[in-house]
């Protein structure tokens, strides 16, 4: 008999760090399935929108995730008239759908200016 490669789903503490792992290896390879998640949010007039964007930062400890945009793009907009959004990451290998809800910080400033230069 082979041993259940998912045996992480059975237990609550391993499933979490499990996606946390996941989420993690979003932020430097490429290639993970979370590297770029949907971020769903809704317009001012309550319409839904999602769309693709790239996971820039996670952190298991304070429970965080960073993904970077425009400050004129429609996220934006979106993300000041309601400050919440969901994140969603499909990860085929692990037939594992990872649903992640969040209250939103929009950071901008000189801080934010040396992350973009970065990454550009």
């Amino acid at each position: 008999m082979k041993p259940d490669p998912h045996s992480w789903a059975c237990d609550l503490t391993q499933l979490f760090d499990e996606v946390w792992t996941r989420v993690t290896r979003g932020v430097h390879d490429r290639h993970a399935p979370a590297r770029h998640p949907t971020l769903a949010t809704v317009t001012p007039d309550g319409r839904p929108q999602a769309r693709t964007v790239v996971l820039r930062a996670a952190d298991k400890v304070a429970g965080t995730v960073h993904v970077h945009t425009d400050l004129q793009s429609g996220k934006v907009r979106d993300l000041r008239a309601t400050p919440f959004a969901a994140l969603h990451v499909w990860d085929a290998s692990a037939h594992l759908q990872l649903r992640l809800e969040a209250q939103v910080t929009i950071l901008t400033g000189p801080d934010v200016a040396a992350i973009w230069e970065r990454v550009a």
